[in-house]
């Protein structure tokens, strides 16, 4: 009886040990057979890690805080440090520059928090709203003729005058003045980051400004892929890469400023984030309409009464979870008095700085929510902040 049970035993053995063979014979021809698809494979891992590359550096509420803060002093200062002492007290101005054909701008330097940030004034005179009105689209670079920083994109007309408009006077645009400002910084600095700030009309000059660093100043193996090299212009292959870690819009009350084609650079570029927050329901950054074939670059960060809320590059993606803005983002009424940059300061005092974990933003938010607490929170929350006192 004990030999017909090892008996019965090996021949089980014996199958086991042959379907085994089979099944590892399966996985090594599998294995083999995915070999050939190596390259595409790594292609769109590539893609699906650029894209996710962009949900990682949101910025925290304090460094957003400090370039509102920046935003908010540009619109009362001279230049003059004797007279107005800057916000800060480790910054250090290395440009700053207002006229009529461009605008005001000033570059700044942190060493103490490591950054170098081109900050542009927002609207704030009748030139700047003929700026602003000017809603026709133009190659994004040079007026007076020459190649674009970027081929094949529209940008809003008056925004790529404003920062690239010679006048009368200058032989560079302003443009051309902040990127040297900044690769002077750059040089000697090369860990610093990259930023552009500004509220409204100055949020739209931010994103423009940032998209020509990103063409013109980082190196292309630093994700930009074969094709969107192949868009920059002859000028943006000709300069020396000086930027070797991120470039980073951080705007407020942008409006939109560029056709779709100027949004899908943008958004392809891993080291360029765009971050627009937007109050409430403040008019300008749905301007010009997305019915003209504009379209928000970037992030959307919306500012709520009941919570701050962040939506991927502002339409989401449905292959990452991620929602889009909703439908009531195109809501109206819309305000232009909420459009004030001292309401934005007020929301992000009294708010952001005073409850982060609900208005403001750490993660986008996701098509499929688990839990959806934010009048949870703002229930929690009702006790710190006076709803009633803001716009």
């Amino acid at each position: 009886m004990r030999i017909a049970r090892n008996s019965n035993l090996y021949h089980r053995l014996r199958i086991i040990m042959s379907s085994t063979m089979i099944f590892l014979v399966t996985i090594m021809a599998s294995t083999a057979a995915a070999k050939s698809y190596e390259v595409p494979q790594q292609q769109q891992q590539q893609h699906l890690e650029q894209k996710l590359s962009k949900t990682f550096k949101f910025p925290s509420v304090h460094t957003a805080h400090e370039y509102l803060t920046l935003s908010h002093f540009i619109y009362h200062f001279d230049g003059d440090t004797n007279e107005t002492q800057l916000p800060y007290d480790d910054l250090e101005l290395h440009l700053f520059e207002d006229n009529p054909a461009n605008g005001c701008v000033m570059v700044v330097s942190s060493p103490l928090r490591k950054y170098v940030a081109a900050v542009f004034r927002g609207t704030d005179s009748d030139s700047d709203w003929i700026h602003d009105l000017q809603a026709s689209k133009v190659p994004f670079g040079p007026v007076n003729g020459g190649d674009p920083i970027i081929e094949d994109v529209l940008v809003h007309k008056g925004f790529n005058k404003a920062l690239f408009n010679t006048g009368r006077l200058q032989e560079d645009c302003q443009f051309d003045r902040v990127l040297s400002s900044i690769q002077s910084v750059t040089s000697v600095h090369p860990d610093y980051q990259v930023i552009t700030t500004g509220h409204s009309l100055g949020g739209a000059l931010s994103v423009l400004m940032a998209a020509g660093l990103a063409a013109l100043l980082a190196p292309p193996s630093d994700g930009m892929d074969a094709d969107q090299y192949n868009l920059r212009s002859d000028r943006a292959r000709t300069r020396d890469a000086t930027v070797t870690t991120t470039i980073s819009a951080i705007a407020f009350a942008a409006p939109l400023t560029g056709d779709p084609n100027f949004k899908a650079y943008v958004d392809s570029v891993s080291y360029l984030g765009v971050w627009n927050h937007v109050l409430l329901n403040d008019l300008v950054p749905r301007v010009p309409f997305e019915k003209w074939n504009y379209s928000h670059p970037g992030h959307t960060i919306w500012f709520q009464r009941e919570a701050a809320r962040a939506y991927y590059l502002h339409s989401g993606d449905e292959s990452l979870g991620y929602k889009g803005v909703p439908e009531e983002w195109k809501d109206s009424p819309y305000s232009v008095e909420v459009h004030k940059i001292p309401n934005y300061v007020d929301y992000m005092e009294r708010r952001s700085l005073v409850w982060p974990g609900v208005y403001y933003v750490n993660s986008f938010e996701k098509i499929k929510a688990e839990v959806d607490d934010f009048y949870r929170r703002k229930t929690f929350d009702t006790i710190m902040v006076d709803e009633d006192a803001l716009i």
